[in-house]
């Protein structure tokens, strides 16, 4: 058996290497830890609204309740698959992240009951530790819309895009439904779902504005970049 031998010289390079890759390894295993926790929290949230409604919940709405849950931890995953794929990248490709999430969303909630659209005008990117928050608001989003869009159960249509200019990131959100009821003030009222929206809007220190039409819902997200940090 022949043994390798690294000439001398090579070792102080490898040394380095081997730590910055552990040093990689614990902002991961760190960056993992803080996301799931995150899901855990939203979870809870949802278990806590549940035990507070009053009467049976009927099968349509537990279906649907597990689909969210599904839709959510797909969301991290497909966000760490991305992140492995482009392990030493400080920034992530929200263009093509959300095409991937529009494409699971639609497959985890019920997928005849939503179609999702997603364009972009030009390179949109993130710092990875934003990325997760933009993800739950957009899930957020779509599952108001499939609930709500149309109580007589048609098919939603979902059109989203983004883009980035001037040091923010604009998200643009619209379904083809039936508006927001009379009266109806989504900067303070609604369930859950919109308010885990404001919050997590609130996170990420974006504003959001939503505009009900003759034909669905419009909602823009305005939010600062921060590459403090980024390599």
């Amino acid at each position: 058996m022949t043994l390798l031998h690294l000439p001398t010289s090579a070792l102080p390079l490898a040394q380095p290497l081997a730590q910055d890759n552990s040093v990689l390894d614990r902002e991961a295993d760190h960056r993992i830890a803080n996301n799931l926790g995150m899901i855990v929290s939203l979870l809870r949230l949802r278990a806590r609204s549940v035990s507070q409604q009053k009467g049976k919940i009927d099968r349509a709405d537990v279906t649907l309740m597990l689909e969210d849950i599904a839709a959510r931890v797909e969301t991290v995953a497909r966000l760490h698959r991305m992140l492995s794929q482009s392990y030493r990248s400080a920034l992530v490709d929200i263009a093509g992240y959300l095409r991937e999430l529009c494409t699971s969303l639609t497959r985890s909630l019920s997928g005849e009951k939503v179609h999702i659209a997603h364009h972009t005008a030009d390179a949109c990117v993130l710092p990875p530790d934003q990325v997760l928050s933009l993800g739950l608001l957009v899930s957020e989003l779509v599952s108001n819309s499939v609930k709500y869009a149309h109580p007589t159960g048609l098919p939603v249509k979902i059109d989203i895009g983004c883009e980035q200019n001037a040091g923010q990131l604009v998200i643009e959100f619209a379904d083809d439904g039936i508006g927001l009821p009379e009266g109806f003030d989504p900067a303070v009222d609604g369930g859950l779902g919109l308010r885990v929206v404001r919050s997590l809007a609130a996170q990420l220190g974006a504003t959001i504005k939503f505009n009900s039409r003759p034909l669905g819902t419009h909602v823009r997200l305005e939010m600062p970049v921060s590459f403090d940090g980024a390599a």
